[in-house]
């Protein structure tokens, strides 16, 4: 079990054979722009309904969703929501979990957690089999000063947040980076968050590190734009590094 608030989820693995006579959710992890979804939700009266709409984009590591005919007065209530595709090839399949946040003060584009995301984290951190539960409890690690001085050494310096880090600017023209770590992975981005509540560091378009995955950004001004060199060959370091600055040490 463990809860990630960066991603706003919370894990809990229950025993093959706990709940008979019941169908699990099917997931699909490779959504596309402009399939058509639709998101589940409670009524006023406690019925189950939902709305249609369509994927518009993607950001960091969200998709992002319009609703067909969204009241704006209801926003609140798709938080948490399942976001389930209707496309032929994966009808029914889960795809996203909303976020309960808007991109733009239109309140048109809402966000949601890519489902890959999610089964990246469980992956990564339960089902290696190789953490007890007092590792994955917790939140990320507290560094300790000789982890520091090594993130430092290595172009990351802190900030007023202990799980995030900048790589700065340069006098030659290099724009920083920002770096997210949870008790699992690390992830990136181009665009600063505006202060550090968690829910404006949601609205950053944070791409997952993964040695699978490519290094650009991903939504946003600068997307499907590779960072400086310098910024590549930090992040393949923090690859390399594995759970050293992420998961708390055994108890």
């Amino acid at each position: 079990m463990y809860f990630c608030p960066f991603i706003d989820i919370t894990f809990v693995e229950i025993p093959i054979g706990t709940f008979k006579d019941i169908e699990y959710l099917r997931v699909w992890d490779e959504p596309i722009i402009g399939q058509k979804i639709y998101a589940v939700k409670y009524s006023n009266n406690n019925c189950l309904s939902y709305c249609e709409g369509s994927i518009s984009g993607f950001y960091g590591s969200n998709i992002v969703y319009d609703i067909d005919e969204y009241n704006n007065n209801d926003s609140t209530i798709f938080y948490g929501t399942a976001i389930i595709s209707l496309s032929k090839f994966c009808l029914g399949s889960l795809i996203s979990i909303d976020i309960g946040i808007f991109l733009d003060q239109n309140k048109k584009n809402k966000l949601s957690t890519n489902i890959n995301i999610i089964i990246n984290s469980i992956k990564g951190l339960v089902h290696k089999n190789i953490l007890l539960p007092l590792q994955t409890l917790p939140p990320a690690k507290n560094l300790t000063n000789e982890d520091l001085f090594k993130l430092q050494n290595i172009g990351l310096l802190e900030t007023e947040d202990p799980n995030i880090f900048i790589s700065p600017c340069t006098d030659d023209g290099i724009t920083p980076l920002w770096f997210y770590r949870t008790q699992y992975a690390w992830f990136w981005t181009p665009k600063e968050p505006q202060n550090y509540n968690i829910e404006e560091i949601k609205k950053c378009n944070w791409s997952l590190i993964q040695s699978n995955r490519p290094i650009t950004a991903i939504g946003g001004r600068y997307n499907n734009i590779m960072p400086a060199l310098r910024n590549i060959k930090l992040i393949k370091t923090l690859i390399k590094s594995g759970m050293s600055y992420l998961t708390p040490d055994n108890q």
